[in-house]
Parts: structure tokens; sequence; C-alpha cells
């Protein structure tokens, strides 16, 4: 048992009744000198979550990481207070949004800086598009692929509405090939029962009972409204076929 007064790292880990590799401290200061900065920000990181895991709170791994880097990454530790984190080489609206706004927008006018609005914080200040995710690319044309550019000629929905009003037919709706092809382009059109005439127009009578194949499966007396404009649903039962009369 090793008896101390205060905290000695370098003389407990000397010793070879110690071991090394399992022996850790909470003196941060005392670590980055002894073990260096890559130590001292796990010491940080897991003096962190026991911390907040202490009464069963839980942060993500990722924002404790982030907050150990910031802390770090300069090779030596580095306070997150006005004295710390907010000293860095950024401009004074960065500085203004974290402690002592007032004082530091009146040094930065009595000083005459300036921010070049690179960062996340004063762009969201000012109602600008952060330079972070799409806000971070531009996007240029390329002129010469330009040029050779070839214009489509789409045809318009009053146009698209006059090609497909004597659908199915033979061909595309569309002399370019663009729109989808009838039933006889299909693969499943030799099961299809329909005749290879084009249907009417939305404003002719209904031709639909004029087809043999369908006069034989529906009823004398239901066949009189192919005469008037008004359209009757057959029911299932009804567009059954009987075996005898399959053709």
């Amino acid at each position: 048992m090793l008896d101390t007064e205060g905290v000695n790292l370098l003389e407990v880990l000397c010793n070879e009744d110690v071991d090394a590799s399992r022996t850790t401290s909470d003196h941060l200061s005392e670590v980055i000198g002894v073990l260096g900065i890559e130590a001292v920000r796990r010491a940080l990181l897991d003096e962190l979550r026991v911390v907040i895991s202490f009464d069963g709170s839980y942060v993500n791994y990722r924002h404790l990481v982030i907050l150990c880097d910031t802390m770090t990454y300069r090779g030596h530790l580095m306070f997150i207070t006005r004295h710390g984190i907010n000293r860095n080489s950024t401009g004074p609206m960065m500085r203004c949004s974290f402690e002592e706004t007032v004082d530091i927008l009146l040094d930065a006018a009595a000083y005459a800086e300036s921010d070049s609005l690179r960062g996340v914080t004063e762009n969201i200040m000012l109602g600008q598009l952060a330079p972070i995710g799409t806000g971070d690319s531009v996007l240029y044309i390329n002129e010469q692929m330009l040029q050779q550019a070839i214009e489509l000629q789409l045809p318009s929905y009053i146009d698209v509405l006059e090609l497909a009003g004597s659908t199915p037919n033979h061909s595309t709706s569309s002399h370019e090939g663009m729109m989808s092809p009838s039933y006889l382009l299909s693969p499943n059109a030799r099961s299809s029962p329909i005749t290879h005439h084009p249907s009417p127009m939305l404003s002719s009578r209904l031709m639909l009972l004029q087809w043999p194949s369908l006069q034989a499966i529906v009823p004398h007396h239901q066949r009189e409204f192919q005469r008037g404009p008004l359209v009757r649903a057959i029911t299932k039962e009804e567009f059954i076929v009987p075996k005898g009369e399959e053709e």
C-alpha cells in the first residue's frame, strides 16, 4: 500500500509493484506533464463520462469527444471560458456570442476590427446561410458543355391531352417516344380481351358494348344504355363468361 501526500504520478509509475498500464489519475495538469496531451484528453473524457453518468444521465459520446478535442487540439489545455476558448483567433461576432457581449463589441468598434463571417455562429446571427453542408459548396456551369447541349422539345399539357384522347393505339402518345406505350406494345397484350380498335374520344358515345366479345355476357335488357352518354358499371358476376360461350 502506498501512502502519499498530494499527487506524484511519476513516482507511482516508477514503482516496481505498480501496474503502470492500469494506473490513472484525475489530476489533469499532472497527466499532461507526465504522459502528454493525448493522455490528458483521454483522462478528461473519462472524468466527464463519470460525472455525467453519476445520476443516471446520458450524453452521447460524440458530444463529449468534440468538447475534449476543442480543449486539447492546440497542444495544451484550454479552458471553456471567456479567458480560454473565447480568446481564439476568431472575429468579434463569434466572440460576442459567448460572454461579455457589450465589452467585446465596444473593443471591436474602438479598434476597427473586421469580421470575415466564416463561422457558423456569426452567419446565424445575421440570418445568412452558414458555411456547412449545402452552404459550403458552390456550383459552376461548364459553358463549353452547355454549348453542346441538346434542347428537348417536351409536349405541353394540352398536347398530351389531345394525344391521349384516342388511346390505346399502336404507337406511343408522343412522337419522340417519351410517353408510356399502349397495351399493344406491352408483353401482356396477348392476354388482353380488348380488340385492336382505338377507344373513342371522351365526347363521343360509349362504344364498349359493340364489341362481340362483351355482348355475349351482358343481358339483353342492359344493352340499351349504349345509345346514351351514361355509363353503367358491370358487376363481377355479370362479367364471368359461361364455359359454353368462351371465344
